[in-house]
């Protein structure tokens, strides 16, 4: 979808319902799904296997996030 970012979603301790669903089917579309969060390591990867989401990064700040954003989009 022309390197753009079209959505994020946004996971807490305990995944909303239809979560894993729904990005079972952005996966489908052939779109990488990558997780960035403040949360640690171990809470992130729980969340992660939970939904499905194979590339997550841990531990972020604001910044961090906004910086991995912009160079996802540029990939």
């Amino acid at each position: 979808l022309d390197r753009q970012i079209i959505g994020a979603v946004l996971l807490e301790d305990k995944l909303r319902q239809g979560t894993k669903e729904a990005i079972s089917k952005i996966k489908a579309m052939s779109i990488h799904v990558v997780m960035l969060t403040g949360d640690d390591e171990n809470i992130a990867k729980r969340i992660a296997n939970e939904a499905g989401i194979e590339e997550y990064h841990a531990n972020l700040l604001p910044d961090n996030v906004l910086f991995r954003l912009n160079l996802f989009s540029r990939q």
